[in-house]
């Protein structure tokens, strides 16, 4: 299990995805509100429970 960052309460390699995200998405031209609003969202479904999905991992 991945360990949870006090600050962010996630772990930093869920942390840096989270990151790459929203850099990938400001280099592809998304507006900053619609990238703003969508890991909001994200956020809310997330802190809410929402997510419970089993884990699956795609090797290549």
């Amino acid at each position: 299990m991945l360990e949870n960052d006090d600050m962010t309460g996630f772990s930093p390699e869920v942390a840096k995805l989270i990151a790459a995200f929203a850099l990938a998405a400001q280099q592809n031209g998304m507006d900053e509100n619609v990238i703003h609003r969508f890991f909001q969202t994200a956020l809310e479904i997330y802190s809410q429970g929402y997510v419970s999905l089993p884990s699956v991992r795609h090797d290549a």
